[in-house]
């Protein structure tokens, strides 16, 4: 019987005389190399770039179609700042992968250095159709969108923030932000910037004051309406979002990506018939965003059972 049990673990059910010894050596076989996993791209990303990608280029070599390798080979090239490498990867990859959001935040985030600010917008906003609470997206597009609003001159020590911000170096993007309030402070950029760090930095709180002190201060700034908006959003604050994304409407009331974040706050404020409202005053001109269509079917369900 033992032996029938050993056979039927090397795949031979049948004969009684299977090599046992096979079983043996499958407990010794590499699976280093083998398929890498969701949970293990974002444990490898979260630490030393240049093992992710070791990683990733040691289960390419076993199968160079495995997708989640080539998702955690161009995330990790991305990360060392090889742009060009990464879009290589990335923007096929995202093509091939149309229903997974990191490939499309990933792109976004090699295009957006290489100054390819269209592609990036759009890679963005195909990210957030399908995951909403994408919030390194909703940052980069607040970056990257046009507002049609006059820029400051800006200090130029809020110019080395923006750039230790982008570093990963939040600590030393907090310090020269409240550096530069201490010296000025109505100085509504140096309040962006504070925030954008102390998000990053856990501190939802003081960042929720400055964002809201902004808009308070340049009430006619788009831009610091959206980042106070999305930053409501994704921090749970609903009923404190809705406002802010109502006057960009009346700003902009064609646009799509406003009308869908007015939706789905209002969805996750469970403002059901209200929101159905809202999806269906917008949702058949948007063939192109699968993600709000699910969100749209959820309200659905609970308005039309």
């Amino acid at each position: 019987m033992k032996k029938r049990w050993a056979a039927w673990r090397v795949g031979d059910i049948w004969t009684l005389d299977a090599d046992v010894n096979e079983i043996a050596k499958a407990r010794f076989v590499d699976t280093s190399a083998h398929y890498v996993t969701e949970d293990e791209t974002d444990e490898l990303l979260n630490g030393d770039s240049h093992i992710a990608e070791e990683r990733a280029r040691k289960a390419l070599t076993v199968d160079p179609s495995d997708s989640q390798a080539q998702l955690l080979l161009g995330a990790s090239l991305r990360k060392q700042k090889r742009f060009e490498e990464a879009k290589s990867i990335l923007e096929p990859l995202a093509k091939s992968m149309p229903h997974v959001s990191m490939a499309w935040q990933e792109l976004g985030l090699s295009l957006a250095p290489l100054g390819e600010r269209g592609k990036a917008i759009k890679a963005f906003m195909r990210a957030i159709d399908l995951h909403y609470m994408d919030r390194t997206s909703w940052f980069w597009l607040g970056d990257l969108l046009d507002f049609g609003m006059p820029g400051h001159q800006p200090d130029p020590r809020l110019t080395e923030a923006r750039a230790a911000y982008r570093e990963i170096r939040y600590q030393d993007a907090e310090a020269i932000s409240r550096e530069v309030l201490k010296d000025t402070p109505d100085n509504t950029d140096a309040m962006g910037m504070l925030a954008d760090a102390l998000i990053r930095l856990g501190n939802w709180p003081e960042a929720k004051r400055l964002y809201e002190r902004r808009v308070e201060l340049e009430p006619d700034s788009h831009f610091a309406r959206f980042r106070c908006a999305t930053m409501l959003f994704l921090n749970g604050q609903l009923p404190s979002a809705l406002p802010h994304i109502d006057a960009l409407l009346k700003h902009d009331p064609e646009s799509k990506l406003y009308h869908g974040l007015q939706a789905v706050c209002l969805l996750r404020n469970q403002q059901y018939a209200v929101a159905l409202a809202a999806f269906e005053s917008f949702i058949e001109d948007c063939d192109d965003q699968p993600g709000l269509w699910v969100e749209y079917a959820r309200v659905l369900k609970i308005e039309r059972p």
